[in-house]
C-alpha cells in the first residue's frame, strides 16, 4: 500500500470525522477529492472509475491501518 493513500485517508478522517464512519462514504470522498472521479448522487463516470479511481480495498485497508496504529 502506498503511503500517499494512507496520508490521504488520514486527511479525510481528520477533516470529516464522524461523517465517514461507513467505508462507502470514505471511498466516495476519496475518489471525489483525490482521484477527481466525476460523479453525482446517482452515477459514477465509468471511464473515470476505470482509469482514475484508487482501489476501494486500498482505501479501506488504509483506514484499518490508521485505526490500528492509533489504538497502540
Amino acid at each position: 500500500m502506498q503511503s500517499q493513500i494512507v496520508n490521504n485517508v488520514e486527511y479525510i478522517i481528520e477533516k470529516y470525522g464522524s461523517k465517514v464512519k461507513e467505508d462507502k462514504k470514505l471511498v466516495m470522498l476519496y475518489w471525489m477529492i483525490f482521484d477527481k472521479v466525476k460523479m453525482d448522487k446517482e452515477t459514477i463516470d465509468t471511464n473515470d472509475y476505470l482509469t482514475k479511481a484508487t482501489s476501494p480495498c486500498d482505501i479501506i485497508n488504509a483506514r484499518y491501518l490508521i485505526e490500528s496504529i492509533n489504538k497502540e
